[in-house]
C-alpha cells in the first residue's frame, strides 16, 4: 500500500473538516439556496469525491468487484466521518449544529461516489494497474 495513494483521501477529509469547522454565523445563507437544497447538493457531492479519493487510495483489483465487502467497509468508513463531522459541529462549534438530513446527504454522496467508482474507475483500475 502506498502511502502517496492515500494523500488526495487524507487532504479532501481535512478539507471537509476545515469546512465544517466554519462558524454558523460566517456561513452565507441566501433563500435561493434552501428553495433547491444546494446546501445537500454540496454535501453529497463532498462525500462522493472524498469515496472516490478513498477507493483511489486503496486501489485494489477487489473493489472492482461491485459490493466486495472491501469497498462496502470503506463506504461504511466514509459514512461514519460524515456522521462525526456532524456531531462535531454540533457539540463543539458555536452557533452549528448536527443535521440529520446534512448526514443523509454525506451518506447518499459517498454512495454515489462508491457506484461511480464501480461504473467508471474500476475499469481504469483493471487496464492500467493490474
Amino acid at each position: 500500500m502506498r502511502i502517496r495513494r492515500w494523500l488526495p483521501a487524507f487532504a479532501w477529509a481535512v478539507v471537509i473538516f476545515v469546512l465544517c469547522s466554519i462558524p454558523g454565523k460566517d456561513i452565507p445563507t441566501q433563500e435561493w439556496m434552501q428553495i433547491i437544497s444546494l446546501d445537500k447538493l454540496v454535501h453529497a457531492g463532498i462525500f462522493a469525491v472524498l469515496m472516490l479519493f478513498v477507493l483511489h487510495g486503496y486501489g485494489s483489483s477487489d473493489l472492482i468487484k461491485p459490493l466486495s465487502q472491501t469497498s462496502l467497509l470503506l463506504l461504511f468508513s466514509v459514512i461514519v466521518y460524515g456522521g462525526v463531522t456532524e456531531l462535531y459541529q454540533h457539540y463543539f462549534l458555536p452557533d452549528r449544529f448536527a443535521d440529520v438530513y446534512d448526514f443523509i446527504a454525506n451518506s447518499f454522496g459517498a454512495i454515489i461516489g462508491l457506484l461511480i467508482y464501480h461504473r467508471y474507475a474500476s475499469g481504469f483500475y483493471r487496464r492500467f494497474y493490474n
